[in-house]
């Protein structure tokens, strides 16, 4: 393809990492001068930069309608703490020593650990993502050999490098939109947030049926946070409506090689007092013998992991739901491989135009 050519001419030009092959598009839909419209009135734009310098590319507040700004939080543009505090297994299984930018996805450990679980499906296609990974996507972590700014393997990690703008709906609250025009597959931002943690027994079914892989993708709807203590791993937070709040829910250490990877989402209540949540959990795994899981313990005691953006958090914490969505969620590993604790990141499902709301799909 033409950005082969284009990855091509930057390492023989040594210019890769000044330039990525994502800094290019030849999609016809794609300006790069498009601009979401400026604000008529100084007034409008209430904040110019809503991380206050945290994030490497400023996030605008903007507000045409009433002058309201967000419920004060803490904007954390990473999760916290960093999966490397939270996992107890080894960090990495695989770490690579490329010396072409990981161009070769053949001889990358990294690229061949995503594509080994994945099928016939694609890793990064120069720095884009097409379509979600069911089984997650690894990318090259801080042991690699290969060198950061020219690895192609290194995309979620970089953090926000797309211009965002959070602004104030007639109909939906706060929202979140693209200032310039975005090509499908384009990282957006991950959710960023506390962990928390709660333990509590879990009755499992003593059989479940066939499931389409070891990890796959799945939505409920309209559940709660469940009863019960709950600690953080480093402070504890309040849960508060209307966020959708990314969990991780993980069993006992000893299950682990009996589990799948999967992402849910709870719905908020209306009254305030329940949280909403969105869950990577971890379920049991298929049986080779009959295709089915095997019967499991009852009132088997589970850690659960909860992602709560509720007081600390970052731009994503304002994207709403849609049944139109043009982002998609994926699990991605940058700073342990421990399938406890993946990043959630979003990707473009297709070319955004400039001032389009960003949404994604329960």
């Amino acid at each position: 393809s033409v950005l082969i050519e284009v990855l091509q001419f930057l390492l023989q030009s040594e210019s890769l990492g000044v330039l990525q092959p994502d800094n290019f598009s030849f999609d016809p839909q794609i300006v790069p001068e498009n601009r979401a419209r400026a604000p008529a009135s100084a007034a409008l734009l209430l904040e110019r930069d809503l991380s206050r310098g945290i994030e490497p590319v400023p996030v605008s507040l903007f507000n045409e309608l009433d002058g309201t700004r967000p419920k004060e939080f803490r904007y954390r543009k990473e999760r916290w703490p960093h999966g490397c505090f939270l996992s107890a297994a080894p960090l990495f299984s695989v770490c690579c020593d490329c010396t072409d930018g990981c161009a070769d996805a053949r001889s990358c450990a990294c690229v061949q650990q995503t594509l080994g679980g994945a099928g016939e499906q694609q890793a990064y296609r120069h720095q884009r993502l097409s379509a979600p990974l069911s089984t997650g996507l690894f990318e090259c972590g801080p042991w690699c050999g290969c060198a950061r700014s020219r690895c192609q393997n290194r995309v979620v990690q970089k953090g926000l490098r797309v211009r965002l703008q959070v602004f104030r709906t007639p109909d939906r609250g706060w929202a979140v939109r693209c200032r310039d025009d975005l090509d499908e597959g384009t990282f957006v931002c991950i959710y960023a947030g506390v962990v928390l943690r709660q333990q509590q027994s879990v009755e499992e079914p003593a059989e479940r049926e066939p499931l389409v892989s070891d990890d796959e993708v799945e939505v409920v709807e309209e559940w709660t946070l469940p009863a019960g203590p709950m600690e953080t791993v480093t402070e504890p937070l309040d849960c508060s409506p209307p966020l959708y709040v990314p969990v991780i829910q993980s069993p006992l250490a000893q299950l682990k090689d009996q589990q799948q990877l999967t992402v849910s989402s709870l719905d908020c209540s209306q009254n305030g007092s329940e949280a909403c949540e969105e869950i990577v959990s971890k379920k049991p795994r298929l049986s080779e013998s009959n295709g089915r899981s095997q019967p499991q313990h009852k009132h088997t005691p589970e850690q659960m992991y909860y992602l709560d953006a509720s007081k600390e958090g970052n731009v994503a914490r304002f994207f709403n739901h849609s049944c139109e969505p043009n982002l998609f969620l994926q699990n991605v590993f940058t700073d342990t491989h421990d399938p406890q604790f993946p990043l959630v990141a979003f990707f473009t499902s297709r070319s955004v135009k400039a001032g389009t709301e960003l949404s994604w799909s329960m």
